[in-house]
């Protein structure tokens, strides 16, 4: 585990200074497999760099399981028409719970993969806004190049509430089908609150030995509040 903890130190103690945060966090019914939750924390620093960590886990039988564990940093490299387009840079890393390899030193370590990231946006004044994000998954272990993922989402945010509809493509290199989920929120905005609750529709799919055998549905209801 030592590569994994110096990496979680490093992030760590580089959040010390931060300026802006936030915490989200939410919770998934599923109607073809276990439930799940998902809890995420960030900071902003004055640089407009970016570090964010990611908790992903299932409650199966009422056991609440980790299963995925991502650390990210990214950094906005620029932006232009007065703030209205950005475009930034990444690199998540994911920790997978119950994979493990043997490194060169003979220790065994949890498995994780190296995801390079490409994020852009652009907001218009009438509240209508589109963001995407292009990112290439390669595992730690054997540094074959797995997949990659193109995150499409395209909203509206007025003053009281937003909506917004997200598009998820995997294009996977493993010989395993293409799939596409397709995610669908709303959410409420307080005024003079730094918090937002929301609820969300998710159809995903569901993989057998690579194959897509059948979609899987999914409740979500959770929250974000800044600091």
């Amino acid at each position: 585990m030592k590569k994994h903890i110096t990496l979680a130190i490093s992030l760590a103690l580089l959040s010390t200074t931060a300026s802006a945060a936030y915490l989200t966090g939410n919770y998934q019914i599923h109607d073809k497999k276990d439930n799940a939750y998902t809890v995420e924390m960030g900071h902003t620093f004055e640089t407009n760099t970016t570090f964010w960590m990611e908790i992903e886990g299932s409650l199966g039988s009422g056991t609440m399981n980790t299963t995925n564990t991502m650390f990210a940093l990214e950094q906005k490299m620029f932006d232009a028409d007065e703030g209205r387009f950005s475009m930034s840079v990444g690199l998540h890393y994911l920790m997978i719970d119950g994979q493990t390899y043997v490194d060169e030193d003979g220790d065994t370590l949890a498995n994780a993969q190296y995801r390079p990231a490409v994020m852009a946006s652009y907001n218009w004044d009438n509240g209508i806004y589109y963001s995407g994000r292009f990112r290439l998954h390669y595992d730690q272990d054997s540094g074959d190049f797995l997949e990659n993922r193109l995150d499409t989402a395209v909203g509206w945010r007025g003053d009281s509430y937003g909506l917004q509809y997200k598009n998820i493509y995997l294009d996977r290199n493993t010989g395993a089908d293409n799939s596409f989920d397709h995610e669908v929120r709303y959410t409420h905005f307080f005024e003079n609150s730094a918090w937002a609750p929301y609820v969300e529709y998710r159809n995903q799919p569901m993989m057998t030995n690579g194959i897509e055998e059948t979609r899987n549905s999914a409740f979500v209801i959770g929250a974000t509040v800044g600091f």
